[in-house]
Order: C-alpha cells, then structure tokens, then sequence
C-alpha cells in the first residue's frame, strides 16, 4: 500500500479518532498537522515525534481557520492529504436534560453545523487551489452512520449535519475528479470518544453495542485504518463513496 504525498492535515486532530488517523499515517513515514481547539493531546505526542505539529484553531469560527490555516494551504507546505474530522455532538442540555428538536437552542444548531459541516466545506475550498496546482490531491471526511439512520439519541443538528458531509463529500467529488483529486467519507458508528463518555451516555452506549452484530463499539483504529486505504493507491479509482465501518449494524443483531 503506497500513500502519495508527504504531509496530512487533520481536523479534530487531537481527539480518539484524529489520533489513531495520525498514528497510521505516522507508520506511512508522513508528517501529520493536527488542528483542534485544544492540542494538549496531540502536543504530547508532538513532542515524541518530530513530524507531528498542531495547531490549536477553533474550527467552527471561519476567520480563525482562515488566520491559522490559510497561509499553510497557499504555501508548499500545504498537505496532499486533508482528514476533515472535527465534530461535536450536545446531547445535554444546562439542566442535565436530554436534548430535542424543540429544546435544542438556535446557537447550539449553528454552532453544530459550523463545526460538523462547514468548516469541512471551507477547509476543502482553502485546500482544493495547491491540490489543482499538483495534480492530486486526498479529501478524507468523517461522516456518521447516524447520517444513514437518522440517530436514537434526538440530535438532529448533529444528524444534520452528518448528511450533509455526505453530500458535500458527493459534489466535490464529482467537480473535482478531473484534477486528480478524490474526496470520500468515512461513516463510523459509535466510537468510545471523549463525547460518548459524558453524563447520559452510558445507557445509550450499552443498548447500542446490543444492536451490532460483532457485539462492540468501534475503536477508534477501526476508523483510521479506513482513512488510510482511501488515502492510498488502493482506492485510487474510489471517489464520491462512503464507507460504512459499523460492525454491521445496517443488518441487525
């Protein structure tokens, strides 16, 4: 398996799944950029491994991305491979109360949709000019399952934004392919992630592994092996797909 390019950026880098994507690559010989709104965990292991470096950037403010990563994607530094991965996922709302659609606050629809969807759209477009330039390029986006099903847990800003990853992941693949660049997605199911640890989630996590037929949540590794097989030769003639990571939840216990 060969992986063209020499550098991969990560949104939602510092996370469970942004770091097992950044250990696979790190096994490629790549130098990974990790941006997050807090770096603390890919700071250390920045500091074991020289080609790794972060960048801290709240990703659902649009000046902040393009202050911290404008000049980067312009530059020849700029990555052959982007990995749009951030994402948030409320569930609770300030009383401990599960989220619905009537109770979910306009802010928090916006905040959502602005981390989970456009700033994939709007990392892609400050990617997409250099990888024109090159010839080729990797846009690698994290969607859900819960794009496909709609979700148990009445998050629909999350959902939401979810499906739309998967269109944008669709259009761009189809503007795109005659540069040479390829964008697909990921769709994992649930992942034991800093967000499916919080207060309310144990129940749900429980009724959920009962669901999937390999009986276990996802691991984050199960996600970044995926990212690597389309940031690879092997899927060089994969563009516009999503690949369903689900322990076989689409079929049932």
């Amino acid at each position: 398996m060969n992986i063209r390019g020499t550098r991969a950026l990560i949104t939602g880098g510092c996370g469970g799944i942004g770091l097992a994507i950044a250990n696979r690559f790190l096994e490629h010989d790549k130098n990974v950029i990790l941006c997050d709104i807090d770096t603390a965990a890919g700071d250390e292991l920045a500091n074991t491994d020289s080609r790794v470096s972060t960048i801290q950037c709240d990703l659902s403010d649009a000046t902040q991305i393009d202050d911290k990563l404008g000049g980067l994607f312009q530059s020849d530094e700029a990555p052959e491979i982007l990995c749009n991965n951030v994402a948030i996922c409320p569930r609770l709302d300030d009383e401990g109360n599960r989220l619905t659609t009537l109770t979910i606050p306009l802010a928090q629809w916006e905040t959502v949709i602005a981390t989970n969807l456009t700033s994939y759209f709007y990392c892609s477009q400050l990617a997409i000019p250099r990888m024109i330039d090159r010839g080729y390029g990797r846009i690698i986006n994290t969607a859900s399952i819960a794009a496909r099903t709609g979700s148990f847990a009445s998050q629909c800003h999350y959902v939401a934004s979810k499906a739309g990853v998967l269109g944008l992941t669709k259009a761009l693949s189809r503007e795109l392919a005659p540069h040479g660049i390829t964008i697909n997605a990921v769709n994992p199911s649930r992942v034991p992630t800093a967000f499916t640890h919080e207060p309310g989630w144990l129940e749900l996590n429980e009724k959920y592994v009962q669901s999937v037929p390999i009986g276990r949540m996802a691991d984050p590794d199960d996600i970044a092996k995926t990212v690597i097989f389309l940031a690879s030769d092997h899927a060089d003639f994969m563009t516009g797909t999503a690949l369903e990571v689900n322990g076989g939840t689409y079929v049932g216990p």
